[in-house]
């Protein structure tokens, strides 16, 4: 035994004492099972989420995890207390881990024999062996160097480890060169590399000698202790780790023994680090008001040598200052570069950011010694400022090794074969349908009326409702293919992944468009096709309706709505496209074709993708809204700039065909929702135009000569904004009569997730598709696999030449990942003037791509740079991100946000959201459509919030309407005529999927409203119903909705007013406040549910119950 123990001696290798002692496999196996405790059920699963999400993965502030939201607009010391929280939340894990194995490995170390090697670099190679598995943040390494230190393992061995963790993990450096440039990722690599095993050693062995010399000799006994003065450094004293004690241990006095000296230990960690990072968290919050993404990256010059150092040496000092999590380094890196940050900047960023930070300087400082920190400080400093400048060094070779790489897929994958085009459809010629839509015709009935006010009513009718159908299923809705009512256009997965830009179109629009009383539906067609399809309403189910639509037939639809625009009394068709144009096609009969057609005034190059109709001058006639965006060549919109053509444009309606245009915003975006209403309740409708990622929502606030200021500062009407708006909505959802508002945007329910419930998503999205189209396990199994490769290619518009497209295993979709990687490295070099070159070369390089080539024609726009975020945030109010937004109306016109309170906050990556009582009980739910191809395998579901007198309670599930499929818009109309709410979703899928109303929980009441001129179906009126003998407009048993042709996301719902009624038995009063301002009372009769259409005097009475 003797001779071993001098062999291992000798060689420098770890020995064991002797003698009968449990105590050392006892600690070995529970250091084992707590390391592997935090790896597998925290550390490594958190980590392969973040790399999964990259640049997607929630961020506030330095801190993954939100435990106190910040609001936007907070004073100084609210967010600084936010953002202090929610660093030691997003923290929490891996410090309690380093406390605990700190204290595990000093105990470890105290049955040790032989702790280090005699030589330095060894010892900092030792060092790396034990960080780079932990994978924590540098933070949470510092108690375990701290152990390591206290357990008197060389210094070299402690400051290696510290950095190692961090940087050196694998799944962090498989991250790194999953989605940083490559040279980037390199560089950090190396500068990791010569830190830990270079740069430690020669630290210590020049700089630190006596620091290093007084962890020289194994058994002297730490410094740390003498360090400290007052309380802590008693404490520490008293709890100094003692040296071996020799004897034997048997189980129960093992266990006491481990018992007693890892409570010793881990508060002799503990008290030199806990209290420290509560300091850390308060300086990381400064770190965070300090710093803004957007200004730093503005602020980052291209000059010369030396410019480029000092600018280097600033951003390194600043950066490792910064107490950040793991793998942040990496993905606030990506977030920067992504705004606009050069590559050899994110190198020093990346470097810089993950390897050291304020709290690791303060416990070093107070463990070790200030020149040990200062050293150890500017060792990362130094490191990070050559990554920078051999980044910048390889920067240009890396550059064009991709760019071949690419170019050769593109030249050598051109004939990798498109899908097909599915419309096989029959269109019938409307003459043909003609004779039963004459036949079903809805005759109106006359309702006997009271009237007082100032607007006199000339006529009430009810539309008799058809009888119900036999209710199927046992949720509320049951889910109907489209085909199997009709509607039977398709949308191959597969198309899906042609262009990042086609997956978020929906257009879907219902309306009367023949005058029968049956509910027509108009859909965007697959882009493979291109075009739209008109259905006409025949008994319930549908007819595909022959129609010319000229340019229309074979471009890209964006956008479908009807309304009147000529004051006829028949719905006209408005359709937006991709870079062709916007039509107004006139309803003749109810039927559409191109010689009844008008080009609507506008820029080709722009792409309208949301619409709002209102009478904004009050003249008497429907004007047009058109919400704006733009394709830039690799990305919606062009960052921090906006192109010309984009700015939302306003048509005036000047009657006889006749649109005025004008601009209607100050700040351009991509405008993906507008929704006409008066805001502030002064009697003219105003407009919100509710822009993605741009921060440029904007309420342009109209007076009655159709003038309007855009609102600023403190008049803007909502304390918050969006950031990435997709849907904003009005209704009153507490039935007090005020309205209130919801806006829905990317609100990501904070979950973790790995790659196996990743695939577990898809294969339950699959499951659903695959009983959709009637596949078999293979036919599921292939959906995964397509799905997954599909959400990749959203990194070739993010990740430019970084994207990976080589390791894509199909033709087709490698093909698209080239050509959209290469179209955003034109677009990140290109100049803000049109860059001739730059288009010369995108022309020539994508020649044999023509669904991409197109896009090179956007390197021709000029581009004017935006204001900052904090200056619109300044300008136009501040703005919410990452959640939806409840704003609940009050008499005194203050909104209070209560999303939170309501449970409606996170319903994920959200688009068409709207208020509507689903199920009829006279309390207006929230139906929240959710999901996003791209981003298929993170499990969105769509969903509903039933409301509970004023309350929501998430009952998707119970409503049959919890579908898994990613879906962006829907109409709400009663196909059927059967008295309640039904649901056809938009093509965003392979199917139109339709939702039946079977078992509403109470009548419902429908009202059209007519009057003389432009504006026949009255948008902009407003009606309220009071029931079962109320006869004044209270809350209580009164309701109120908007007649609204705006809102949600490219949905289009019939023209009317729509209320549940519930347990009521009759509507005793009807209070109509017309577009003028006109005022109509109504007490009918008998009215207890159903349609009703209510003509204003002085208008020809609807001879056939013509609705919207």
């Amino acid at each position: 035994m003797n001779a071993i123990g001098d062999t291992i001696a000798q060689t420098g290798e770890l020995g064991l004492r002797r003698g009968r002692d449990l105590r050392l496999p006892l600690v070995l196996l529970l250091t084992a099972l707590l390391a592997v405790y935090f790896w597998t059920q925290s550390r490594y699963p958190a980590l392969e989420e973040k790399a999964l999400m990259g640049g997607d993965a929630p961020l506030s502030g330095l801190s993954f995890d939100v435990a106190i939201e910040v609001i936007p607009g907070s004073d100084f010391l609210s967010a600084l207390w936010a953002n202090t929280v929610n660093w030691l939340a997003t923290n929490r894990k891996g410090m309690t881990f380093g406390v605990l194995f700190g204290a595990m490995a000093l105990t470890l170390l105290s049955l040790l024999q032989k702790r280090s090697f005699r030589n330095g670099f060894a010892n900092s190679a030792l060092g790396a062996l034990i960080g780079a598995p932990l994978g924590v943040c540098v933070n949470c390494a510092v108690p375990i160097a701290l152990g390591l230190h206290a357990g008197r393992l060389r210094l070299e061995t402690t400051l290696s480890a510290m950095i190692a963790s961090p940087t050196l993990n694998v799944i962090v450096v498989t991250m790194s060169f999953a989605l940083l440039p490559v040279q980037v990722a390199a560089v950090k690599l190396l500068a990791s590399l010569v830190m830990v095993l270079v740069g430690v050693p020669l630290l210590c062995r020049y700089v630190l000698k006596t620091e290093t010399e007084a962890t020289r000799n194994a058994s002297a006994v730490s410094a740390v202790s003498q360090k400290l003065g007052g309380l802590s450094g008693w404490l520490m004293r008293k709890l100094s780790p003692r040296e071996f004690e020799a004897g034997e241990y048997g189980p129960l006095a093992t266990i006491k023994w481990f018992v007693r000296t890892y409570a010793r230990n881990f508060f002799f960690i503990f008290i030199v680090t806990v209290p420290m990072m509560f300091a850390a968290a308060l300086l990381g919050a400064l770190f965070v008001e300090l710093f803004s993404p957007t200004t730093l990256v503005r602020a980052l010059p291209n000059g010369g040598l030396i410019t480029l150092v000092a600018v280097m040496l600033g951003l390194a000092l600043f950066m490792s200052f910064a107490p950040a999590p793991i793998a942040l380094d990496v993905i606030l890196t990506i977030v920067l570069i992504s705004l606009g940050m050069r590559d050899h900047y994110g190198a020093v960023t990346v470097v810089a950011l993950g390897s050291f930070s304020v709290y690791a300087f303060i416990v070093i400082w107070r463990a070790i010694s200030l020149r040990t920190a200062v050293s150890l400080w500017l060792m990362v400093v130094c490191a990070s400022v050559c990554a920078g400048l051999l980044a910048y060094k390889l920067a240009a070779p890396a550059e064009r090794y991709k760019l071949e790489g690419y170019r050769a897929i593109l030249a050598t994958e051109t004939g990798a074969t498109w899908p097909a085009a599915p419309d096989t459809e029959v269109a019938v010629p409307l003459a043909d349908i003609r004779p039963m839509l004459d036949a079903q015709a809805v005759s109106p009935v006359t309702i006997a009326f009271e009237q007082s006010g100032d607007a006199p009513v000339a006529a009430m009718a009810s539309l008799p409702l058809a009888a119900p159908a036999p209710a199927g299923g046992e949720t509320v809705f049951s889910r109907v293919m489209g085909r199997d009512i009709g509607i039977g256009i398709t949308e191959p997965i597969n198309s899906l992944a042609r262009s990042f830009f086609h997956l978020f179109e929906g257009g879907v629009a219902a309306g009367d468009i023949h005058g029968d009383g049956w509910t027509d539906v108009i859909l965007r067609k697959s882009f493979l096709d291109g075009g739209l399809a008109v259905y006409a309403n025949v008994g319930g189910r549908f007819v595909r309706q022959a129609a010319d639509l000229g340019p229309v037939e074979s471009v890209n639809v964006h956008v479908v709505a009807l309304a009147d625009l000529d004051g006829d009394g028949a719905l006209d068709l408005v359709v937006t496209t991709e870079r062709s144009g916007n039509y107004l096609f006139w309803n003749r009969d109810g039927g559409f074709d191109a010689r009844s057609m008008l080009k609507l005034p506008g820029d080709d190059r722009a792409i309208t993708q949301s619409l709002a109709f209102a009478d904004f001058d009050r003249d008497g006639r429907l004007d047009i809204a058109l919400g704006n965006a733009a394709i830039g060549i690799s990305a919606p919109g062009f960052g921090n700039n906006y192109a010309e053509m984009q700015p939302n444009t306003l048509l005036f309606n000047r009657g006889m065909g006749a649109f005025e245009a004008i601009t209607s915003e100050a700040y351009p975006g991509q405008s993906l929702t507008l929704l006409a209403s008066d805001f502030d309740r002064n009697g003219t409708i105003d407009l919100l135009s509710g822009d993605d990622v741009a921060n440029t929502d904007e309420f342009a606030m109209f007076r009655p000569d159709g003038t309007f200021d855009i609102a600023r500062g403190e008049s803007t009407p909502f304390p918050f904004r969006l950031l990435t708006s997709m849907s904003y909505d009005e209704g009153d959802y507490n039935n007090d009569l005020i309205p209130d508002y919801y806006g829905g945007q990317i609100a990501m329910p904070r979950r973790t997730q790995g790659t196996a419930d990743r695939i577990a998503n898809l294969e339950v999205l699959c499951a659903q598709l695959g009983e959709d189209q009637g596949w078999d396990a293979a036919g599921r199994t292939s959906c995964v696999a397509e799905l997954n490769e599909i959400s990749q290619l959203k990194g070739a518009y993010q990740s430019g030449l970084q994207s990976g497209c080589e390791r894509m295993r199909d033709r087709t979709y490698r093909l698209q990942c080239a050509a959209r990687a290469l179209t955003q490295y034109y677009n990140s070099n290109r100049t803000d003037a049109p860059d001739r070159p730059m288009y010369d070369r995108c022309r020539r390089e994508l020649a044999r791509t023509p669904r991409f080539v197109d896009l090179c024609d956007t390197l021709l726009l000029q581009l004017t740079p935006k204001p900052r975020f904090t200056e619109l945030d300044d300008l136009l109010g501040p703005t919410l991100s990452a959640a939806n937004i409840l704003l609940t109306g009050s008499a005194d016109g203050v909104f209070s946000e209560d999303s939170d309170a309501q449970g409606v906050r996170l319903p994920g990556w959200t688009w068409d959201a709207r208020f509507t009582d689903l199920d009829q009980d006279g309390w207006q739910d929230l139906y929240v459509l959710t999901g996003y191809w791209a981003r298929a395998p993170e499990g969105d579901i769509n969903r509903l919030y039933q409301n509970r007198r004023g309350s929501f309670v998430d009952a998707s599930e119970a409503f049959g309407l919890a579908d898994p499929l990613p879906s962006l818009s829907a109409s709400r109309l009663d196909f059927d005529r059967d008295g309640d709410i039904d649901l056809i979703r938009s093509l965003s899928g392979p199917n139109v999927i339709v939702h039946r109303n079977d078992r509403p929980a109470g009548p419902g009441l429908r009202v059209h409203l007519r009057q003389p001129g432009g504006n026949g179906m009255a948008v902009g009126a407003r009606v309220t119903i009071c029931t079962d003998g109320e006869t004044q407009v209270r809350p209580g048993r009164c309701q109120t909705r908007s007649v609204r042709a705006s809102g949600g996301y490219q949905s289009f719902d019939p023209i009317a007013a729509h209320f549940g009624l519930g347990e009521a038995r009759s509507v005793s009063l009807v209070e109509v406040v017309w577009p003028d301002g006109g005022r109509s009372l109504l007490r009918p009769a008998d009215l207890s549910g159903g349609e009703v259409v209510i003509t204003r005097g002085n208008s020809p009475a609807t001879s056939r119950g013509g609705m919207s």
